[in-house]
């Protein structure tokens, strides 16, 4: 009975692109007012905003330089995690969870379903910074095989080789 559960989970992963905007909108929003550790924004972004970073991302997503899924339970985005290229062989990793998707293996598997595309675009690394606040985060990264190689004040980085 799990693997029918997880394959049905599975088919609910998505490219970006198919989420809508406003669902987007929605998905940014109530993480930011869930855990705003958990952002880099300082503040609720404005509905402009987002338009505008749901539009970057999509036309990343075309340039072949993001990676970019979301796992959505019917209209409802639970999860994105995003890749971007900085060079040949090097990118960043990105998640955000909404916290009802906590706890569940979805943060997990979207993960290691981005990990795989980033591996088919020639990707050997990934780095992960997090707001050092967000324990929650780097637990998460360091479960999923991502090792601590340095701080600062703020931010711990984590990397790991696919």
């Amino acid at each position: 009975m799990e693997g029918k559960e997880n394959r049905k989970r599975y088919t609910e992963v998505m490219p970006l692109s198919e989420a809508s905007k406003d669902s987007f909108a929605s998905f940014i929003r109530d993480v930011f007012l869930e855990s705003p550790e958990a952002m880099w924004y300082e503040k609720l972004p404005s509905e402009k905003e987002l338009e505008g970073l749901f539009t970057a991302k999509l036309e990343g997503c075309n340039e072949g330089s993001v990676i970019d899924l979301v796992f959505s339970s019917g209209e409802k985005l639970l999860c994105e995690v995003e890749i971007v290229r900085v060079n040949k062989e090097r990118a960043v990793v990105g998640i955000i969870t909404r916290s009802e998707g906590m706890g569940t293996g979805i943060s997990d598997m979207l993960l290691r379903s981005a990990e795989e595309k980033a591996k088919e675009s020639n990707i050997k690394e990934l780095i992960a910074e997090v707001k050092k606040k967000n324990k929650r985060a780097i637990e998460f990264f360091k479960r999923n095989g991502y090792v601590e190689i340095g701080d600062n004040e703020e931010l711990a980085t984590l990397v790991k080789r696919i």
